[in-house]
């Protein structure tokens, strides 16, 4: 076994998503970039599940470093063609600025021509049948050209890890789990991951999928504790006490019920990135045992904080980095706060969000009963320190914005279901199951307590958007949106995934992925005003996807003004990130984004809305000139 980014013998170190054995050297590399590029773990110090472990050596031994190296591999390389580096080269820069351009930009992956390029319908629909064998390096290619474990089949109304589950396939499973797929996904028929384990007879595999569901508050406890709920005898959480309990502050007090308060989605944002700042402690206390006592680590192999993740807003970036401030005592305060919050929102506690807040109601109204947490808060009496503080201000100013985007959405369902009513006597639509208030907010079914971190950009786009222009970490769900504290509110999706063929999406569906594609602009153009032209290409892969996340509202994609007002946009978004890609002019790529919002604008003008909607669209497009 050698590492695969230099050939050294011995490699101690591995990256769970790219499949490769890593030396000490290039593991503080990839330790650098984050773990949206690569998640790496100490072979034997780090907490692996089996068949976590399993999967990695079996790509391992595939040959999975070719999918990252594949033009490197190729006969007929020239004199000027890049040379991988060797274990006794120098790290910087030789070493790191390989590895950076082999994972981060991805500038050896295969890619083909514009002609072959195959769509990500058709790559999905391809790891739909990869993951029901043992072909691991198929499955791992096909993530890394762009296919999504998430989508469902359009025949057969699953998933990829459905069918994994149902094969027995426990490398293919891990495999889509570390790339984001959400083990509680349900089919068409209702059924998730866990039961097409178990009607198959793999009971094993059924529950490693359901352990998967509580996998954020299960670290966060290990963490502290050592020890893991057993979730076969219903044991979903442990509460570790701390040993110097003192009296809760005045300050602890605000920043215990401001996080409370929070909406279901940024709590699970801000779990997931408490589990990242965990992932980076332990690594590095790993990291530290690891060096001779007589050897010093060098800073430039040293990660002090969570690197920066372009898919995340700024201020979500400064509040991960922040974690990395507080000391031992008041991350596990912060720690047994969140694992405590999220029992409370799993048991059903009634707790009202922001939203739902009057001056008339005492603020002990939205806090759980003493009787269902009453053993929980016993061990959680440590103050927090005025970071966490700062932190909870900071989500509670940004949270209050998503709240004002609720009520319009709202508004304009309500506005929207109005003449559908008086239009039912002629077209009833079919009847659909309505959703219990408690799940309006997120199409998944499982309590928001779990924090699907999948869901929010746990590894969301399968591919780093640094030069790939494949669309996620992420994250989510894995989304595809990218899970910041100041996002705006998720919109509503349909069971099925996609409108019924032959009918339009919802006029509020419409303006929410017209809302995401805004906020996309509005981030590339921040980067233009500042001047970092690094992080033109990642808007743009951004604002194309958006685009693209607009275009499958249409199944038919439309027909006169209403259809080529889509092809407008998507011609648009596509141009724009062609502009991304070629040494981008920072007024061209303006101008081009400019048409992007423009056509955004005619889609919304052009589609069949009330009148009073497609009157409100109007007064609100002129934020898109800007």
């Amino acid at each position: 076994e050698v590492c695969g980014d230099c050939g050294a013998p011995d490699p101690a170190w591995a990256s769970m998503n790219r499949g490769v054995l890593l030396c000490e050297e290039c593991c503080s590399v990839h330790r650098c970039l984050g773990r949206h590029i690569s998640q790496v773990k100490h072979l034997k110090k780090g907490a692996w599940c089996p068949g976590q472990l399993t999967m990695v050596h079996a790509l391992h031994t595939s040959g999975a470093n070719s999918i990252w190296e594949h033009l490197l591999l190729e006969p007929g390389q020239g004199k000027g063609a890049r040379r991988k580096p060797s274990a006794d080269d120098c790290l910087h820069p030789t070493k790191a600025d390989f590895i950076r351009a082999k994972h981060q930009n991805l500038a050896f992956v295969h890619r083909p021509g514009r002609d072959e390029e195959p769509s990500q319908e058709d790559l999905s629909q391809q790891l739909h049948s990869s993951v029901r064998t043992a072909n691991l390096e198929t499955s791992l290619r096909l993530l890394a050209q762009g296919a999504q474990p998430g989508m469902l089949h359009p025949e057969k109304g699953s998933a990829a890890l459905h069918m994994a589950a149902r094969a027995g396939q426990s490398s293919q499973v891990e495999l889509l789990l570390v790339y984001g797929a959400d083990p509680t996904a349900l089919d068409a028929l209702g059924h998730s991951p866990a039961d097409y384990a178990r009607e198959a007879g793999h009971m094993d595999l059924a529950q490693r999928l359901e352990e998967c569901q509580f996998e954020v508050t299960d670290r966060l406890a290990f963490y502290l504790s050592g020890r893991k709920p057993d979730h076969q005898l219903g044991q979903h959480f442990i509460l570790p006490e701390m040993s110097d309990c003192l009296e809760l502050s005045e300050l602890a007090k605000v920043a215990k019920h401001k996080l409370q308060m929070l909406p279901d989605a940024l709590f699970a944002e801000l779990a997931r990135d408490v589990h990242d700042e965990v992932d980076r402690r332990e690594n590095d206390a790993i990291w530290l045992s690891t060096q001779s006592q007589s050897a010093l680590v060098a800073d430039r192999q040293s990660v002090p904080f969570l690197p920066v993740n372009p898919e995340l807003s700024s201020t979500r970036n400064q509040g991960r980095q922040k974690l990395a401030r507080l000391n031992a005592r008041e991350f596990a305060s912060l720690i047994i706060d969140i694992l405590s919050e999220a029992k409370r929102r799993h048991l059903g506690s009634q707790h009202c969000g922001p939203s739902s807040l009057s001056d008339d109601e005492p603020l002990y109204d939205s806090v759980a009963s003493d009787e269902e947490n009453s053993q929980s808060f016993q061990g959680e009496c440590c103050p927090c320190s005025a970071q966490t503080a700062q932190l909870w201000e900071q989500v509670s100013q940004l949270e209050r914005s998503q709240a004002a985007l609720r009520h319009e959405l709202e508004a304009l369902r309500a506005s929207h279901r109005s003449p559908a009513r008086a239009a039912a006597p002629r077209a009833p639509p079919p009847p659909a199951p309505s959703p219990p208030p408690a799940t309006l907010r997120r199409p998944s079914q499982r309590p928001q307590s779990m924090c699907e971190w999948r869901q929010l950009g746990a590894f969301p786009n399968n591919m780093p958007r640094d030069d790939s222009g494949l669309g996620q970490m992420q994250s989510g769900q894995w989304s595809h949106t990218s899970g910041d504290y100041d996002n705006s509110l998720e919109p509503l999706r349909a069971s099925s995934g996609s409108p019924a063929v032959g009918e339009l999406p919802s006029y509020p569906e419409v303006i929410a992925r017209t809302e995401r594609i805004t906020k996309r602009i509005q981030e590339l153009l921040l980067s233009a005003r500042e001047g970092r032209r690094e992080c033109f290409l990642p808007c743009t892969e951004n604002i194309l996807q958006a685009s693209l996340d607009m275009g499958a509202l249409f199944v038919r994609g439309g027909q006169g003004p209403l259809g080529a007002a889509l092809r407008q946009l998507l011609e648009s978004a596509r141009r724009l990130q062609r502009e991304g890609r070629a040494n981008p002019e920072t007024q061209q790529l303006i101008q081009c984004a400019y048409d992007v919002a423009k056509a955004a604008k005619h889609l919304v003008m052009a589609y069949p809305a009330p009148p009073q909607q497609a009157t409100q669209a109007g007064e609100g497009s002129h934020l898109w000139q800007h």
